[in-house]
């Protein structure tokens, strides 16, 4: 794991500081001799607390089936943004890379070959039409079927999403095969993969996906009048695991409700918020094998946000 940002993402986006508000006024000796009745009423906050994050850690990954991990990169991430003016894609370049690094998700040099593409064009459909005709397996991976490929180009979104997922083993260590790996990094092996390093039980997960590459598609039409921020933030919330557009969000304070809000009229969050990062740097520290993963993601998250 990287323990500093690359010197070139470090040039392009200067991370603003944080405040942190101000102090509570020292308890009244009123409020210290009722100590157990707050007492009670952070337990029970926390209990609430918790419910809800787990409620929104089940509720956005909800499309990866209950009985698999969740899916995350293995492999160091090289995005690349097209589509936008030198600046702009550099900042939203930096902006992604900056978000990976906080979570603690592999992240490449920047002589490296792209996996997470990230692609800007007022022609969406166009853009896939050609792209799925030009390179088939460009659209693939485990489960990348051409039925999941038509539903993917068929999205009426702002921002649309296809994930290349190969199989790996629970520990990381190698899976085999007989046919190489082609393409942009996707598993397009027409031969079985194998994983040798399986563990006889049903506490772990033996097999799980990981990401072989990425690709987001951006709607010029459908974007204008957000910042660049919000955006950059939504694409690498949106790029570091499999999550559900269409998830049920409640009132959680989340980068993914970007769009419901504008369209609802009211003010989407600025950026990744407390619960987004919370939620990413959970996602990358708990080991793919651990079956109650959801849970302890969770427990993660309230350790962070409710210390």
């Amino acid at each position: 794991m990287r323990t500093a940002l690359p010197s070139w993402i470090a040039r392009v986006l200067a991370l603003s500081a944080v405040g942190h508000g101000a102090l509570a006024d020292p308890p009244s000796p009123a409020t210290e001799s009722a100590k157990p009745l707050p007492q009670v009423t952070v337990e029970a906050d926390r209990v609430v607390l918790e419910h809800r994050l787990f409620t929104f850690v089940t509720q956005i990954t909800r499309t990866a089936p209950r009985d698999e991990s969740l899916r995350i990169w293995r492999a160091p991430i090289c995005p690349l943004v097209a589509g936008l003016g030198k600046d702009q894609g550099e900042f939203i370049l930096a902006r992604v890379s900056e978000a990976a690094h906080a979570a603690g998700a592999p992240l490449d040099g920047e002589q490296c070959r792209p996996n997470l593409y990230v692609v800007f064009t007022n022609e969406p459909d166009e853009l896939i039409r050609t792209w799925r005709a030009r390179s088939s397996r460009s659209f693939g991976g485990v489960r990348g079927t051409p039925a999941a490929v038509d539903r993917f180009a068929a999205g009426k979104r702002p921002v649309r999403v296809w994930y290349n997922r190969e199989f790996g083993s629970a520990d990381a260590g190698p899976v085999t095969s007989d046919t190489s790996m082609e393409g942009i990094g996707l598993n397009g092996a027409s031969a079985a993969v194998t994983n040798k390093r399986v563990k006889d039980t049903r506490l772990t997960f033996n097999d799980v996906m990981i990401f072989s590459s990425v690709i987001v598609i951006v709607d010029g039409n459908e974007v204008a009048g957000l910042q660049f921020g919000q955006l950059a933030d939504y694409i690498a919330m949106i790029g570091m695991t499999e999550l559900d557009p269409d998830a049920p969000l409640g009132a959680a304070p989340t980068i993914l409700r970007l769009f419901a809000d504008r369209a609802a009229g009211t003010t989407p969050p600025s950026g990744l918020t407390a619960w987004d990062a919370a939620f990413l740097k959970a996602l990358y520290l708990t080991p793919l094998k651990n079956i109650t993963q959801r849970s302890s993601i969770t427990t993660q998250m309230l350790h962070s946000l409710a210390p």
